[in-house]
């Protein structure tokens, strides 16, 4: 009688701009453990490795006596320079722009390290795990704090700069009336889907009276966030609805275009903003239609959100590591 060897088990952290997750995950994309800590705000970037070493510690500590962690996959929201791993456009964790960080996390990680990008971190665990594998050309959309994208090809990452199919995330969406960006520029989606521009949108819309739960709840906690503005626009707030309503648009036309560039067969959308689903889906769906090529159109099969979740970039990081063991023989952390 054969014995089934024991599960393979990684160590995945998903740096964002407002959360750090780690979580371990073993080879069937399954999150074992997962523990969630606030990003610091303000903090260096020694703050910020401190921090995500703590999370990392607790995350460990729900492993099971008969496994081994086989390495350590990170994940940043910022472009890396470079094999020392520079941060470059990283405006949602500001502590990390320029920081060459291979050596800061080997000092605190060990050498069994792997980073990749956050959306496509995200993206892999789709195409690994998920329904995104059966189709020749995907394109993922990370809604978090920032907005970003990733593409695959036959089962590759685009990755003509920096590694990646370029600062897409940043298309621009309101050329009129466009409120200024993280990025620094203006107009861009980020700053109207960002967590953070939502974020402003419900707190703006709580201070001028025109949605009274979103007040209510702010009375309460003192804070609003996007999944506040989901609820509320669920329960029938039109002032909240029509903001989700503004955002599903400007989905839609950078859909339009992102369409045109990389003709997916599929869209997937994830990050905790995709919390939404149909608030935000439907109208982007409906303004890509409008706008896009039927040419460009017809290719597109679907169109709908990521299946992993919240925790996509932290699989798909933990899978990379298995990914990397596999071809390079690395040996098991203690």
């Amino acid at each position: 009688m054969t014995t089934e060897p024991p599960p393979r088990v990684a160590l995945g952290i998903d740096v964002g701009g407002t959360e750090i997750k780690a979580g371990l995950v073993n080879d069937h994309g399954q999150v074992l453990h997962l523990v969630r800590y606030a990003t610091p705000a303000g903090a260096s970037a020694d703050g910020v490795i401190a921090e995500m070493g703590r999370a990392a510690h607790e995350a460990r500590a729900g492993l099971a006596d008969d496994l081994q962690v086989e390495g350590v996959g990170i994940t940043t929201p910022a472009f890396s320079l470079g094999p020392e791993w520079v941060q470059l456009l990283s405006s949602n964790i500001p502590a990390f722009e320029g920081i060459p960080l291979r050596q800061a996390l080997t000092e605190v990680f060990g050498p069994s390290l792997v980073w990749e990008y956050d959306t496509h971190a995200a993206l892999l665990a789709e195409m690994r795990f998920g329904p995104a594998g059966a189709y020749e050309r995907v394109l993922y959309v990370g809604l978090g704090t920032g907005v970003s994208c990733g593409v695959a090809v036959s089962g590759e990452l685009v990755g003509h700069w920096h590694g990646t199919c370029g600062n897409v995330g940043h298309v621009i969406v309101d050329p009129v009336r466009g409120r200024p960006c993280t990025c620094g520029g203006r107009g861009c989606l980020e700053s109207v889907l960002g967590g953070w521009a939502l974020r402003d949108a419900a707190l703006e819309i709580a201070a001028s009276g025109e949605s009274r739960q979103l007040a209510e709840v702010y009375d309460e906690r003192g804070d609003l966030g996007a999944a506040d503005l989901a609820v509320a626009a669920e329960a029938g707030d039109p002032a909240a609805s029509e903001v989700w309503k503004r955002a599903g648009q400007a989905l839609g036309v950078a859909l339009a275009s992102w369409v045109h560039i990389y003709l997916p067969d599929a869209v997937f959308v994830g990050g905790g903003v995709s919390g939404a689903g149909e608030l935000l889906l439907g109208p982007a769906r409906e303004t890509m239609s409008a706008l896009a090529s039927p040419t460009c159109l017809e290719r597109v099969q679907t169109v709908e959100r990521g299946v992993m979740g919240r925790d996509a970039g932290v699989i798909g990081v933990a899978s990379s590591v298995f990914h990397r063991a596999s071809d390079a023989g690395t040996e098991a952390l203690p």
